[in-house]
This record gives structure tokens, sequence and C-alpha cells, in this order.
């Protein structure tokens, strides 16, 4: 009956004319038209199964969407995590053999591939400490222009990570090669900021360093008398922080401004206080 119906539809018929028997049909024409509504249902099916072919080939499937979803929300491989560092950390142990062994050269190798290790899980407070190591490996060679590289780098991540304490001794270190390329202008703020930071958070040890190292720099540049009160105020910490080797060679960086001035009481009893 529904094929019957389609048929009628298509060829044109109203239901109106079926109903009213006004142009009966004979059996064979029903059949033909029976055959014609097959053969239009089935170019129906075929048109309709292109479009739903069609229309699937540009549409994300279900499963693509949740392959995504779960790339994003996959757990990280703790266990590849934890063997990253500890080759990074075994490396930085060698990289620190080596160093006081003598080796600086195969100290840079060993350090250089740690950061990069630490760098790839970001892990980012390890990688100051082989920067630090990195630093000195360069200093013994006498590659200041790098090994002020990794400091500024080591006083970076101290930065971000709030490490006081190592921005007060990467600020020195940074002003120290400085001091050795001769270039005493850029060397007076960085120990100043470092004696900043170092009252900052009372850190006795740091403003001891910090003094006696901004007292050399100002006798650098001639200003024996500022120097002088700086050494002075600089010996205080020493005392306090009992280093007896770093009061040692702020007694002897003060008795080197005495020679200079001419002031040969105070010489004595300078270099005198050191041998002590």
């Amino acid at each position: 009956m529904f094929i019957l119906s389609l048929a009628l539809l298509n060829s044109g018929m109203s239901g109106d004319t079926c109903m009213k028997g006004r142009h009966p049909l004979p059996e064979s024409s029903i059949v033909k038209v029976g055959n014609l509504a097959l053969h239009k249902i089935d170019k129906f099916t075929f048109r309709t199964f292109c479009l739903l072919v069609f229309t699937a080939s540009f549409t994300p499937s279900i499963a693509t969407a949740v392959d995504i979803t779960e790339q994003f929300h996959r757990p990280i491989n703790k266990s590849a995590l934890r063997n990253s560092t500890n080759e990074a950390d075994t490396l930085v142990s060698i990289g620190n053999r080596q160093y006081t062994s003598g080796y600086p050269r195969k100290a840079l190798a060993s350090l250089s591939e740690a950061i990069e290790n630490y760098h790839g899980i970001g892990d980012i407070h390890p990688q100051g400490i082989a920067y630090k190591l990195l630093d000195k490996s360069y200093l013994n060679l006498g590659r200041y222009k790098e090994a002020e590289s990794a400091i500024r780098r080591q006083l970076a991540i101290a930065r971000d990570i709030n490490d006081f304490q190592s921005q007060i001794f990467g600020l020195n270190n940074i002003g120290t090669i400085l001091l050795r390329q001769g270039n005493v202008v850029a060397a007076v703020p960085a120990f100043r900021e470092a004696l900043t930071i170092a009252k900052n958070i009372k850190k006795i040890q740091g403003q001891g360093i910090s003094l006696s190292n901004l007292g050399l720099s100002i006798s650098r540049t001639g200003d024996y008398n500022q120097a002088i009160k700086i050494y002075e105020n600089a010996l205080n910490f020493r005392r306090q922080s009992r280093y007896l080797i770093e009061e040692a060679n702020t007694l002897n960086n003060l008795g080197d401004v005495y020679l200079a001035v001419g002031e040969y009481q105070q010489i004595i009893r300078t270099y005198g206080a050191a041998l002590r």
C-alpha cells in the first residue's frame, strides 16, 4: 500500500483521482507502477547512502576526540621522570668529582649534560647547583665570559625560587669576575645589591663578604678613605661569623689599602692581625 501511494505521488497523480476511480488501472499497469516505485526507492536509498558516507568523511569521529582527550589527561610517567632525575644527579656528582680532581674540561661536559636533563624534566632547583659548579670549571680554565653567563643563569634561578642566600653569593661571584676583567664600574652595583639582600635577611656572613668585596672594588677606583671605612665595617661581620680565613682575607685587603696611603702603623697592625 505504501509503495503504491509513493508511486502515485511521484507520478503526479492525486489521491482524489485514485479514490474516485475515474482512471482505473489494469493489473499490468499496477505492476509497472509498483516496479517504478521500487526503482525510485532504490534511487532514494542510494542517494541517502552516498550522503551519509560524504558526511561521515568530513565529520570527526567520536573515537578520535576521545583519543585526544586521553592524551591531555594521560598520567605522567613517574618512573621515567625519576630515572631522568637520578641520571642528572649522577652527572652532577661526577662533574663535581672531575672538577675537584683537576679535570675541569671533563666536568664541563658532565655538568652541561646534567643541566640539559634537568631542563628537559623542568627541575629548576638542581640546575642552580649545576650552574655553580659549571661556573667554577669555567673560571679554572680562565673562560670568564662563559663563567659569568653560568653565574647569571644560576642567579636567575635563585631569584625565581626566592633563594636569597644563593642570590647573595651569585651577585658576589658576578662582581668578582667583573673585577678580574677590570670592569670595576659594573662590579660595584653587583656588590651593593648583594649587600642589600644580605641586610634584608640579616645574613651576617653575606654582609661580611659583600662589604669586603665592595671595599676591594672601591679601592680599585682610588677612593682609599672610603674603602678603609667599608673594610672596617666588613671586619665586624667577619668576626661575628667566625670564619677565620675570610677575616684574614679582609685584613690583608685592608692592609693593602693602608700601604697605598702610607699608614705604616696601621699596616703593621692589620697584617699582624691577619697572620694570627
